[in-house]
């Protein structure tokens, strides 16, 4: 049995909870690793057989047969789930990590004068906080851009502000972040 009909006879055994999966060989494994390492095909058939003498589009037939195999096919598609379940966690852990930056670029920095004392006025890092949560957007697929509103048009990032002042862009900050 073949072609269409083995695969068929996979994917019937599968529904019915029944699987006949073949075991892999050190060389099915590796090629099967490879995919998704090296996203693709052809490259990962060259790394684990002998390819020397082969053009490039038999070497693309080989590989396309070999990942269609339904044991190899099952097992690239174990490999992926494994990859986006880990991927799912890191980019959770990237997002708190986004959020912590843009946090930490909206705080209240006092500004010292040279002897080393407080003046009362405060800066802190607009730039950074925006770019922070320009990519949670991002990777949230919302691609809009957020403009802080600001009580002076001409504020640059790293300008100092009052203590009103100040409060008033954290607050417009985190109130235009929270909307996106």
């Amino acid at each position: 049995m073949g072609g269409i009909a083995s695969l068929f006879f996979f994917q019937q055994a599968a529904r019915e909870g029944r699987y006949y999966m073949k075991k892999l060989t050190v060389k099915e494994e590796g090629f099967c690793q490879s995919v998704l390492l090296l996203s693709d095909k052809s490259a990962a058939y060259r790394k684990h057989y002998k390819c020397d003498r082969m053009k490039d589009s038999t070497v693309h037939v080989k590989a396309s047969e070999l990942a269609k195999k339904p044991h190899v096919a099952a097992r690239i598609d174990e490999l992926q789930a494994e990859v986006k379940e880990t991927f799912l966690v890191d980019v959770s852990d990237k997002k708190k990590l986004l959020w912590q930056i843009a946090e930490r670029c909206a705080q209240a920095v006092p500004v010292f004068d040279l002897e080393g004392n407080e003046t009362g006025v405060y800066k802190f890092d607009a730039k950074g906080a925006v770019s922070a949560v320009s990519e949670l957007n991002r990777m949230d697929g919302d691609h809009a851009v957020i403009k802080m509103a600001s009580l002076n048009k001409n504020l640059s990032p790293e300008e100092e502000l009052t203590d009103d002042e100040l409060d008033a862009e954290i607050a417009k900050f985190f109130d235009s972040a929270s909307k996106a």
